[in-house]
């Protein structure tokens, strides 16, 4: 499977530059959140939803990106 990526942007709506920086990792992410609804049915299933990097293992690339991001927030 392959990402179509002009899809992708066009149905959350990103209009901006496509580079490898912080700035358009944020608004990627803006306009994801934006666009995209959150759905967990564990709700419905009255489990707790798990938000934490530790509750999701697989995503361990992402807690680089997430430090950056942090630290960016902070400074």
């Amino acid at each position: 499977m392959t990402l179509d990526l002009a899809a992708y942007l066009r149905r959350i709506g990103y209009s901006g530059p496509v580079r490898a920086d912080l700035e358009t990792l944020n608004a990627l992410h803006a306009a994801h959140v934006n666009a995209v609804p959150f759905e967990n049915l564990d709700v419905h299933a009255g489990r707790p939803v798990m938000l934490s990097l530790e509750a999701w293992p697989w995503l361990s690339w992402a807690r680089p990106i997430s430090t950056l991001w942090t630290m960016e927030r902070e400074s």
